[in-house]
């Protein structure tokens, strides 16, 4: 009868189309999908259905921009960042500090946001030119090693991906006065020609001592550690006839106090005496006031040390005399040195003389 499609067109009802504007012939939208053309998406990969930009705008979410409110896309802080957007801002920290004890501060200040998690920072002694800068991955540093009693000023920048901030406004803090302090070295005590006993004076607020040693002319400290109240150490396996160095320092409630100076000891074989190419004739008077007269004699050529050393094992004196053959006199001036016993060392390439003396007053 005419029709244009089953039971549609001609004398029937208009057959439905892919562009009548109606949601129809199996259809999963308005003239798409099903016999259609696919319906366009928000994920199709075409900027359709009145959408401003390739899936976004329109019926779909909103598409990235630079002034958002949100960080996305390439950006690196919110609308900011990437090659898009400007830079993002690097501002500048505003540290804090809390003095933990006589040599220690610690420094506090907020993350800085865009920042790549990098921190300068850098103090001095007020009334001072040189800065001490130190780098931090994290918004807090402790600075240590500080002089108790003492003014600092310090300031913090920020550490950028795009730049730097400016540095942070001066600000200033007074360390601690410290009541547990490093110990004070008394003298050393000698056991044998291998060990030596090291003495302080006793910390009241002490937790426990640190003790660092090494030989001369070597670079690894060996430490030790020793729990209060004692104030004394024994140091074994020594090596004969060799300096050491040695350093203490204590740990209080609030941490470690700074290291006492270095200290020197020798340690000294006793009761020895060998020779080869040079013999001991002797030393006198003995005891004595204020010269000390060796004499030896030598077989050969060669440099001759001699040192004195008090009963710790400190260097009084120390002379090289002028190299000849046979019988010598050397004259050791002793007047400045205190009352007491005191050991002469002479060495000769391989051969070495050990001798004491008394130390006395002049009448």
């Amino acid at each position: 009868q005419g029709e244009t499609g089953i039971d549609c067109g001609g004398p029937c009802a208009v057959c439905p189309t892919c562009n009548d504007g109606i949601q129809n012939q199996g259809e999963t939208g308005i003239d798409c999908g099903g016999p259609c053309a696919v319906c366009p998406t928000c994920s199709d990969g075409i900027q359709n259905q009145g959408e401003t930009a390739i899936d976004c705008g329109g019926p779909c979410t909103a598409c990235i921009s630079c002034n958002d409110g949100i960080q996305n896309g390439e950006e690196t802080g919110i609308d900011c960042g990437g090659n898009s957007c400007s830079p993002c801002p690097c501002a500048t920290p505003n540290p804090t500090h809390l003095p933990i004890s006589g040599n220690c501060v610690k420094l506090d200040w907020d993350d800085i946001l865009y920042n790549s998690n990098k921190y300068r920072v850098r103090f001095r002694t007020v009334g001072t030119f040189t800065w001490l800068e130190l780098n931090t991955s994290v918004s807090q540093i402790f600075l240590n090693d500080l002089v108790e009693n003492t003014m600092y000023e310090y300031q913090v920048k920020s550490v950028c991906i795009d730049q730097n901030s400016v540095w942070s406004t001066a600000k200033r803090f007074t360390t601690l006065m410290d009541t547990c302090d490093r110990p004070e070295i008394l003298l050393q005590t000698f056991i044998s020609s291998t060990s030596v006993k090291l003495n302080w004076v006793e910390e009241p607020e002490a937790i426990k001592y640190k003790i660092s040693y090494k030989k001369k002319g070597t670079i690894s400290w060996t430490t030790v550690y020793v729990n209060a109240p004692a104030n004394s150490y024994l140091l074994t396996s020594l090596v004969q006839n060799e300096r050491y160095y040695y350093k203490i320092k204590t740990k209080c409630a609030n941490g470690y106090t700074n290291w006492t100076p270095k200290k020197e000891l020798t340690i000294i074989i006793f009761n020895t005496s060998q020779y080869k190419d040079t013999k001991p004739l002797g030393i006198y008077p003995n005891p004595a006031e204020n010269i000390l007269t060796v004499k030896y004699e030598t077989r050969k050529e060669e440099k001759v040390y001699i040192e004195v050393f008090d009963v710790y094992g400190r260097t009084m004196l120390s002379t090289t005399p002028k190299i000849t053959v046979g019988e010598q006199t050397v004259e050791l001036d002793i007047s400045l040195f205190k009352e007491g016993h005191y050991i002469l060392r002479m060495q000769k390439g391989k051969d070495q003389i050990i001798q004491k003396f008394v130390k006395v007053s002049t009448l």
